[in-house]
C-alpha cells in the first residue's frame, strides 16, 4: 500500500500507524515514485478519496487496473481521458454513500473489527465541533470523533 497526500502531518500519522510507503506529490514526482515502488508495474488499484484526482490516478494505475472514485467533489469537472482508459484497459468504478450501504457500513464500524482507533486524532464534544471542523479544514487532524 502506498498512501499519497499533500499534507506531511497526515503522511507522518500514516507512517506511525504502520503504512511504510508514503509520498507527498508536491515534493516528489508521483509517477516516478509509483514506478520505482512497483518496479514499473504501477498500481493494481488506485483510490481517489478526494474527488478530483482522476488524472493523477490514471497516470499511476497499471494496465488492466482499477480506479475507485469515492471522493466527492462537486467542483471537480475533469475531462474524461477516454483514450487512456481504453488503451490501458482500466476499470473505473464510482461509489457513494448509498442508502443500502450506509447501514452495513455503520454495522462494520460499530463491530470494532477494523481497528480504526489509531486514525482518530481528536475526540470532541458537540460544543467543540466548530473548532474541530476548522482544524480539519486546516489539515491539522486525521479523523475526528464527536462524543455527544
Amino acid at each position: 500500500m502506498i498512501l499519497v497526500d499533500v499534507v506531511d502531518a497526515r503522511l507522518k500519522f500514516a507512517r506511525a500507524g504502520g503504512i511504510t510507503k508514503t509520498v507527498n506529490p508536491k515534493e516528489t514526482n508521483l509517477d516516478n515514485y509509483i514506478a520505482d515502488a512497483t518496479r514499473g508495474e504501477y498500481a493494481d488499484v488506485v483510490v481517489d478519496a478526494v474527488g478530483n484526482q482522476l488524472a493523477a490516478s490514471l497516470a499511476v494505475v497499471a494496465r488492466g487496473g482499477i480506479i475507485a472514485l469515492f471522493g466527492a467533489n462537486a467542483h471537480a469537472s475533469p475531462a474524461i481521458p477516454q483514450f487512456e482508459i481504453t488503451r490501458k484497459e482500466v476499470t473505473v468504478v464510482g461509489s457513494y454513500v448509498a442508502r443500502h450501504m450506509f447501514p452495513r457500513s455503520i454495522a462494520v464500524l460499530e463491530s470494532g473489527g477494523l481497528g480504526l482507533t489509531p486514525f482518530i486524532s481528536h475526540e470532541v464534544a458537540i460544543a467543540e465541533l466548530p473548532t474541530a471542523i476548522e482544524e480539519a479544514r486546516a489539515a491539522k487532524t486525521m479523523k475526528i470523533l464527536v462524543r455527544p
